[in-house]
This record gives C-alpha cells, structure tokens and sequence, in this order.
C-alpha cells in the first residue's frame, strides 16, 4: 500500500502564504469600524436603559404624588392661604374637621414637601424644578378660567409641576417629566 501526499508544495509554485501590509491595513480599518459602531450602540443603549429607568421613577412619584394630593385637596373644605410670587410656594388647605395641610417648594433641595397639622411630614416630589398653582373660581369656561381674587372664592385649583433626573451623574443629559392637574374643591360650601 502506498500513500501519496495529497499536500501541494507550495514553494515549489513559487508563492508565499503571508497578508501584505494593504491587506492588513484594511483588515485593521474594517475591524476598528466595527468595533466603534458596537461602543456607540451599547452607551446609546445603556443611556437608554438608564433614562427609561428614570421615566419610570419620575412617573411612580408623580402618581403617588397626585394621589395624595387630590385626595386631600378634594376633602378640603377651604384654602386658608397660599404664596406664589416668591419662594417658597405654599398652599395650605383645610377641611371641616380642622385637619390642615400645607404644600410648599423646597427649591433649595428640589422637593415638594406635605405638612399636616397633626405633625406628619412627607416629601411628595423628589427633583423637583418647578411648582405652580393657581386659585380658580369655577368651571372652566369658552374663555379659560376665572383666577380667585381670595381664598374664599377657590373652588378649584390648578397645579403643575416639573421633576427631573441626570442620567450618569451629568448635568448635561436629564429626564424630564412634566404633570398637570385640576382638583375640585368637592367639600367646598
């Protein structure tokens, strides 16, 4: 039995087997571009993952927020006083039982605070940038609301609110979530 070498020898055809530097250099090339293109989509996707987080955060403090509030707002009997022109914003209501709350902006540490008479303390918003309110008399009309000259007149009131987070510690890139509500003064008399 003979055995023939099916293997070609290849000095004798008088070739090399090597890359040449043009060949190599486009290798380098194609692979740097390749491994750029994958950096930028996994930060594109982690800043993503990140700022859905975020959203996520911001929309579960909302609620709780609006929860509390209007549920507290709609047992409100009255408004016993309120500040919008400077800081701090406050809005103190109370119901026919005489239990109290105030809502203030704490612009200096970005929170909206709730007070009650009987010594509860709770921060509602967390990140908060920006806290408005307005006294209205009424509905709603064709030609927009009609502002409370005092706070006896109130029979709704309108908020809004702005809360945000960094995403990465930067101050360049945030999430921002934006709320409006108007609470009717159900126990107003």
């Amino acid at each position: 039995m003979t055995l023939k070498s099916t293997q070609k020898n290849l000095a004798s055809r008088g070739s090399t087997v090597a890359m040449t530097m043009v060949e190599l250099m486009i290798g380098i090339g194609v692979g740097s571009i390749v491994l750029a293109v994958v950096s930028i989509l996994t930060v594109f996707g982690a800043r993503s993952f990140v700022s859905l987080g975020n959203y996520s955060i911001l929309e579960q403090q909302s609620t709780t927020g609006i929860d509390q509030i209007t549920r507290e707002l709609r047992q409100a009997s009255r408004v016993v006083a309120w500040q919008t022109n400077s800081l701090p914003k406050w809005l103190i209501v109370t119901n026919m039982n005489g239990y109290t709350v105030k809502y203030s902006l704490d612009s200096d540490r970005q929170l909206v605070v709730r007070k009650s008479n009987e010594g509860e303390d709770k921060v509602l918003l967390e990140g908060c940038d920006s806290w408005s309110f307005a006294l209205l008399n009424g509905a709603p009309r064709t030609n927009g609301f009609l502002l409370a000259t005092n706070a006896l007149d109130c029979k709704l009131i309108s908020m809004t609110w702005t809360c945000s987070r960094f995403i990465g510690g930067t101050n360049s890139v945030n999430t921002e979530a934006v709320q409006t509500a108007q609470i009717v003064l159900s126990n107003k008399k």
